[in-house]
């Protein structure tokens, strides 16, 4: 199955994180439902969350009392990737400085059996400071008119005319 290069627009995008609720909100919304009785449905419609929000806020707040509903910590910033693979991505990249993210994940995986994704070559690149921006393209001049191509209809006709000769000597020929 052939993979689908994804557009630049596409790769520019951020993912959106989903807004988190607050916590004195979450609290607020376990006691409205345990203490004073309120249903999920008439929540879920007055305050527009959902039910499954509430039911996992419920069951955090029953095991963990007011600190199962605080927003849980990410996982530490450090590299998933091996020492040993970093560093020769660092030596492929000063060996060869022409080489990019994407053929220095491929070298590593054809000639040294390291898989790695080209956005972790970049990263760890970046990290290292062995990542170069790449150089903005001039913008073009909008004003200028293009090739064959003018505001208005009938500005401009463009003809191919070709003509041939036949000569009566060859027709001589093949007709005998």
């Amino acid at each position: 199955m052939a993979k689908r290069k994804k557009s630049s627009a596409s790769r520019a995008k951020k993912s959106v994180k989903p807004h988190a609720y607050p916590v004195e909100f979450r609290l607020r919304m376990v006691r409205l439902f345990l203490e004073e009785g309120y249903s999920k449905a008439l929540l879920c419609e007055q305050f527009g969350v959902s039910a499954h929000s509430i039911q996992r806020w419920v069951l955090a707040y029953r095991r963990y009392g007011a600190e199962g509903l605080e927003p849980k910590q990410r996982a530490s910033g450090k590299s998933k990737v091996p020492t040993e693979v970093r560093q020769r991505m660092v030596n492929l990249k000063k060996v060869h400085p022409e080489y990019g993210p994407r053929r220095i994940a491929d070298v590593l995986k054809r000639f040294f059996l390291m898989p790695t994704s080209q956005a972790t070559v970049h990263k760890t690149l970046s990290e290292e400071g062995l990542v170069k921006k790449a150089k903005r393209k001039p913008e073009k001049n909008l004003s200028k008119p293009r090739f064959f191509e003018r505001s208005q209809p009938n500005q401009l006709w463009q003809s191919d005319i070709m003509t041939f000769r036949r000569s009566l000597e060859r027709e001589s020929r093949n007709v005998e």
